[in-house]
């Protein structure tokens, strides 16, 4: 449901009508062989949503630098997730358990991260299932945790009847920021500005009508048949409110990049030895 604003924006014509001719790539088309960076990095696609840590690991090794340009959500609504049923009740649980990784820059690190600060000096077991797998698995009790997102994931396992617990960063001094961020490579958005300018403009557009009316939204999407994650009108309306509250900043705008959050968790990924540590202060801005 994070792409909902993108894919109701596709379905009502306003790409079309703008003159852009828009193609959906699903990570499920080569079964995540590319994560969606390289798929930037590689010209596989123009536009990407990325968490930051793909972007921070990028602009610290390659030429080639990934531009930030929106934000869908102004609020993290993800975090380690476990079914109540589990046992597992807090991070310092997770001490040898089977975290499921979803193999993102960092990840392993900030699970660690979040466990020693509460309290655990023994970390999960990780294991690496399929990317696309790794929900199901852990609600088939194959793993015991996993990254997700409570507004969508979590919603799924509430219709399910399969009650979650979520730790989230933030709530041990890990300063994860909003996401996930909308993506292109620096030459992309140089040779294209009033392109991407429309993009934006449309997927604002997109976004402000899940906010102000997602009843029709989770119907449009529901009828549209694009997925089974999309074919549910209740799934779609519950994951739709449970973001409305995350979508807008203060002045209810949309897309609107926090610098300083994203500064905020690089400077703890400098702190924990995982991005390259700087003589000089670099600022998030000077990195895209």
């Amino acid at each position: 449901m994070l792409h909902a604003g993108l894919l109701y924006a596709n379905l009502m014509g306003w790409f079309q009508e703008s003159n852009i001719s828009l193609q959906i790539i699903s990570p499920e088309i080569d079964e995540y062989s590319l994560s969606n960076d390289q798929k930037l990095l590689f010209k596989h696609a123009d536009i990407a949503i990325l968490p930051p840590e793909c972007i921070f690991e990028n602009n610290e090794t390659n030429k080639e630098k990934l531009v930030p340009f929106a934000n869908i959500l102004q609020e993290n609504t993800s975090g380690i997730i476990t079914l109540k049923s589990s046992g597992i009740e807090r991070p310092a649980d997770l001490g040898g358990k089977r975290y499921g990784a979803i193999e993102i820059p960092y990840e392993v690190n900030m699970v660690r991260s979040l466990l020693k600060a509460d309290g655990c000096d023994s970390p999960p077991f990780v294991v690496c299932p399929n990317r696309l797998s790794v929900w199901t698995d852990l609600l088939a009790g194959k793993i015991d945790a996993a990254w997700a997102y409570s507004t969508i994931e979590g919603i799924e396992a509430e219709l399910k009847g399969a009650p979650i617990n979520i730790f989230r960063f933030e709530d041990y001094n890990i300063p994860y920021p909003a996401v996930p961020l909308i993506a292109t490579t620096k030459t992309w958005r140089a040779d294209n500005p009033h392109t991407l300018a429309r993009i934006n403009t449309i997927l604002n557009r997109g976004y402000q009508a899940c906010n102000e009316n997602p009843e029709a939204v989770a119907q449009i999407l529901a009828n549209a048949g694009l997925h089974h994650y999309t074919n549910d009108y209740t799934f779609n309306l519950n994951c739709l409110n449970a973001i409305r509250p995350h979508l807008l900043d203060t002045n209810g705008q949309w897309g609107t990049l926090n610098y300083q959050k994203m500064e905020s968790f690089r400077s703890w990924l400098i702190y924990q030895n995982l991005v390259g540590y700087e003589s000089e202060p670099i600022a998030v801005t000077d990195l895209f």
